[in-house]
C-alpha cells in the first residue's frame, strides 16, 4: 500500500475515505510562525468494499468534470455534494442564510444554492423532522430540502418534505425520493440506516458516509499529537519533534542548535 499522495482538504479526504481508501494523518506546526498544516495521506487502493476504485483517476475526472458526466451519482460525487450541503446548512443555521436546492448532474442530484426554496416544498403537507444535520445534508443531494430550522433548547430540528423535487433516477425515469423511506434508522438511537441493508449502493449511503468519515477524521485529529518544526532565528537550522517530545529529546535538539 502506497501513501505517496496527500491532500490538506478534509472534505476531499472524507469523500475518499467513504470509498474505503485508508487514510493516515499528519499535523505539522511551525513553532516560529504558528502556522499549522494538516495533511491526509491517502492509500492508493481502497479496502473493505466490493467495488475497486482508482484514486488517481477519480481525482482527475472530478477536476475535469468528466466524472459527473459519466457517473452523475458516483459515490465520490455524492460525498462531495453532502459536504457542500452541510456547510451551506450550517451557515443558514448560524446566520439565517436563505437556501434552495437546484438540480446538478443533469438533474440526477441536487445541491444548495442561495435563494428561496420552491413553494411546493415549503408548503408541503407531509413533512418529517430530523436532528442530524449530516443526514439532512445527505438528503439534500437527492432533492429533499430543509424547509425549516428550529432550536428546541438542546438540539436543532430540521423539517423536510416527505417527497422532494422530481429528479432523474438511476434507471433513467423521473421520480421523487421519499425521505422517510430512505432515512429510516435500523433502530432508535442508532446512526445506521435501514437502506444500507436493503440497497447497499443507494446514492444516499455514499453521501451520508462521507459526512460520517469527516467526523471520524476530526475526532482522530483531536487525539493526534502534532509534529513541531523548530527554526530558531539566527541558526539557519531546523528540527522536527513531536508535540510530546521528552525533555531528553529537547536537550539534544537544543544542544545541536547550540542554544
Amino acid at each position: 500500500m502506497s501513501y505517496s499522495w496527500s491532500t490538506s482538504n478534509t472534505k476531499e479526504a472524507a469523500c475518499l475515505g467513504g470509498l474505503g481508501f485508508p487514510i493516515r494523518t499528519q499535523v505539522t506546526q511551525d513553532a516560529r510562525s504558528g502556522n499549522v498544516l494538516t495533511q491526509f495521506f491517502i492509500g492508493d487502493i481502497n479496502v473493505g468494499g466490493t467495488t475497486p476504485y482508482n484514486r488517481t483517476l477519480i481525482i482527475k475526472c472530478w477536476h475535469d468534470g468528466s466524472l459527473e458526466k459519466q457517473f452523475p451519482l458516483h459515490p465520490f460525487l455524492q460525498g462531495a455534494r453532502a459536504e457542500h450541503n452541510y456547510e451551506m446548512l450550517l451557515d443558514a443555521q448560524k446566520h439565517g442564510r436563505r437556501l434552495r436546492l437546484v438540480g446538478v448532474a443533469d438533474s440526477h442530484a441536487t445541491e444548495y444554492r442561495d435563494g428561496e426554496e420552491a413553494q411546493e416544498m415549503i408548503n408541503a403537507q407531509a413533512v418529517f423532522r430530523l436532528a442530524d444535520l449530516s443526514l439532512v445534508a445527505a438528503l439534500g443531494t437527492l432533492g429533499l430540502p430543509c424547509v425549516k430550522i428550529e432550536y428546541n433548547g438542546k438540539h436543532h430540528i430540521y423539517t423536510l418534505p416527505v417527497e422532494g423535487h422530481a429528479l432523474r433516477l438511476e434507471d433513467g425515469s423521473t421520480g421523487r425520493y421519499n425521505g422517510i423511506n430512505i432515512a429510516m434508522r435500523t433502530a432508535p438511537g442508532q446512526k445506521s440506516l435501514l437502506i444500507e441493508d436493503r440497497d447497499p449502493k443507494h446514492p444516499l449511503i455514499a453521501a451520508y458516509t462521507a459526512r460520517r468519515v469527516h467526523g471520524e477524521l476530526l475526532k482522530h485529529l483531536g487525539n493526534t499529537g502534532r509534529m513541531i518544526i523548530l527554526r530558531p532565528e539566527g541558526t539557519g537550522r531546523k528540527a522536527i519533534v513531536t508535540s510530546n517530545a521528552s525533555g531528553r529529546v529537547m536537550d539534544i535538539v537544543n544542544n545541536n542548535f547550540k542554544i
